[in-house]
Formats: C-alpha cells, sequence, structure tokens
C-alpha cells in the first residue's frame, strides 16, 4: 500500500484535504489525530505514556498498511522541522522497504488565514488546538513551515485553493507520478 503523507500546521486544512482526496480516489485516510485523542482519553498530553500509546498505534498501521500490496493510505501529520525529521524518515523508509511508493504534500497557507480557521467549529471533533493563543505559542515554539527535506515535497497552498481544489491537484500529481514510474 503506498503512503500519501499530508503535513502542515495545525488549521492548514490537511484533514479536510485529506477527506476529499478520499471521495475522489477511494484512498483511506489515517489522520494523526486518531492516535492522539485515543492516548489523550488514557494519558496527559505529552507524558511518556501519551507519547508512547500514540506512536505505538501509528506503527501499527504503518505495519499493517505497508504490508499491503493495493491502495494507497493517507496520513495527516503536523511535521516541525527538524525534530520531527528522524519519525518522518521511519515511516518512509518503514513503506519503502516493503516496495511502497511514498508522496509527500506540504499543506501551506498564509499565518493569517491559519489563526482564522484555528477556531473553526469544525476543529471540536476532535481534541485539535482550538485558540489562537496556542497556535501562536506553538508557530513561535516550533518551525511548522520548512518542507521536510530530499524527499521531494508538493506545496499545496490552500490559501489559494479549496480543499476540493487541493485534493485534485494532488490526485492529478500522484496519477502523473505513476504514470511515469510505469514507463
Amino acid at each position: 500500500m503506498d503512503l500519501i503523507l499530508l503535513y502542515g500546521p495545525p488549521a492548514a486544512g490537511k484533514l479536510t484535504i485529506a477527506r476529499a482526496l478520499s471521495k475522489l480516489s477511494g484512498y483511506r485516510v489515517f489522520h494523526n489525530q486518531l492516535s492522539i485523542d485515543l492516548s489523550l482519553e488514557l494519558f496527559e498530553f505529552g507524558t511518556k505514556e501519551f507519547q508512547e500509546l500514540s506512536e505505538t498505534i501509528r506503527s501499527k498501521v504503518f505495519e499493517i498498511s505497508a504490508g499491503k500490496k493495493e491502495g494507497k493510505l493517507i496520513f495527516t501529520f503536523c511535521y516541525a522541522h527538524p525534530c520531527d525529521l528522524p519519525y518522518v524518515d521511519k515511516i518512509i523508509d518503514q513503506f519503502e522497504k516493503c516496495g511502497c511508493k511514498v508522496y509527500l504534500y506540504q499543506i501551506l497557507c498564509g499565518k493569517d488565514i491559519l489563526l482564522k480557521r484555528v477556531s473553526e467549529p469544525s476543529r471540536n471533533d476532535h481534541k485539535k488546538i482550538q485558540s489562537v493563543d496556542k497556535l501562536n505559542e506553538i508557530i513561535s515554539r516550533y518551525d511548522l513551515f520548512t518542507p521536510v527535506p530530499d524527499r521531494g515535497s508538493v506545496l499545496v497552498d490552500t490559501g489559494a485553493n479549496s480543499p476540493e481544489k487541493s485534493a485534485e491537484i494532488i490526485f492529478e500529481d500522484i496519477k502523473e507520478k505513476s504514470r511515469t514510474i510505469l514507463r
């Protein structure tokens, strides 16, 4: 199973695009917030137990998915450069060792748009950041705008494109890359 990694800062539109891409393509969605929400039910955010459980959930999903030969999995993730680079490399290596393709898409928009979106009601469905102050704190502490290096990420600007248009851009890019690989 190939992996489509949608990454970017909170409120950039990763999950909304993932859902639109899934409707368009039939690909499965595993958004990072699923492992976080479950872990938060049992442990405090940032504790050793929280981290271990959320990483174990993701690892098992990736292990099972990478072993499948057909289909594509969309994974959404808030990448902080450079501290998350070893984790992203580990995920990519796990899929590539199984002969899977990995496609990276950096989902971005302007900070002003992020600050508007962070308190939207759609973010209530999960335990996502919903405060402008909290988002400003995270943006000031982490580099959420640098792409994953040396992996050929494609930038998708959600300030200029609707979620549906962003999903179409990604879907067409994957189809083109698949055709290139088959040639």
